[in-house]
């Protein structure tokens, strides 16, 4: 007879929803909605629950989901200007989710005359860290980085022309489309939105700490030319036309990707999905890809670190 309890321990430093099915099925559903067609109190309610990204920064919100009232204020000002934005919700298709607050632990029931059972597990601002896992422990623990704790933590090798979304470690922050900057130029943003690059490299597999371009695969604002991420002289990164790696114009376009000595990362030379990386500019070799604000930024030693995911979770 199989104990018919499973003890979900939290490492991480945010909420996270769980729930156990026996059979196995997709419970969670992803769903895109515009603003516009969500009374407001069900879209506060989605954002405070962790069921979408919340699409202000800079507000607090407490982790746990309570109330907020300035949070609820700015959401609403967001709700009454932005009717034609959308966003992806994510919930669980069968009732009965458990919350489980950071560092902490709890019990969820499974049937005791089954081996073995499906596990979904999501966080606060929709992301899925497993979805509909076949497991057969009696304990799981999610790491602090939100993996279970056993599994491979990193993907497939990242190939030519396979999307990339760059995500600031431990942050549901990511590197965005371009915007028009100063009414002009194309500049590299950060938000919660992330926007589609691809690493483009004249070699057949994508190296670690090997120069290559990083490439916008979405719709710039000013011209359809300028898809080449670059530093400036003065650490501002914009987009540019394809430049000639021998010139200056084309080294601010290099940038090498380095693995940090994370764990979970990859052992190999290659660069995976899920490795956690340093990015820093052929031309400024110490000034590291950062974020100053909404806006990307190269500074001298930056400490921020980039999760190469091959999904946009956000």
């Amino acid at each position: 007879m199989t104990d018919n309890t499973v003890t979900i321990n939290n490492e991480m430093t945010s909420n996270i929803w769980v729930i156990i099915t026996e059979n196995e099925k997709h419970v969670i559903e992803t769903k895109t909605k515009t603003v516009g067609e969500t009374d407001f109190e069900t879209y506060y309610h989605i954002m405070v629950e962790g069921k979408a990204a919340l699409p202000i920064e800079g507000v607090p919100i407490e982790a746990s989901g309570k109330e907020s009232t300035e949070f609820k204020l700015h959401l609403k000002q967001y709700w009454e200007n932005n009717k034609e934005a959308k966003y992806q919700w994510n919930e669980f298709i069968v009732p009965g989710e458990l919350e489980i607050a950071p560092k902490s632990h709890n019990n969820l029931s499974r049937k005791a005359d089954e081996s073995s059972y499906f596990v979904s597990i999501r966080t606060i601002g929709g992301r899925i860290l497993a979805n509909s896992v076949r497991r057969q422990e009696g304990t799981i623990t999610i790491n602090p980085s939100g993996y279970i704790d056993d599994e491979t933590h990193y993907g497939a090798e990242i190939g030519k022309d396979k999307p990339v979304f760059l995500q600031i470690d431990g942050k549901s922050h990511y590197v965005g489309d371009p915007q028009t900057a100063n009414n002009r130029w194309d500049a590299g943003t950060v938000g919660n939105t992330a926007g589609t690059h691809k690493l483009v490299i004249d070699k057949e597999n994508i190296l670690a700490n090997a120069y290559l371009r990083i490439y916008s695969a979405s719709k710039t604002l000013a011209d359809a030319k300028y898809k080449f991420m670059y530093s400036t002289d003065t650490g501002n990164v914009y987009y540019d036309t394809a430049r000639s790696s021998g010139s200056r114009a084309g080294r601010k376009q290099l940038w090498k990707i380095s693995k940090t000595a994370h764990k979970d990362n990859s052992p190999d030379e290659k660069l995976h999905f899920g490795d956690r990386v340093k990015i820093s500019n052929a031309n400024w070799p110490k000034a590291n890809l950062g974020a100053n604000g909404k806006w990307l930024q190269c500074i001298n030693d930056d400490a921020t670190i980039w999760i190469l995911s091959d999904k946009r979770t956000c």
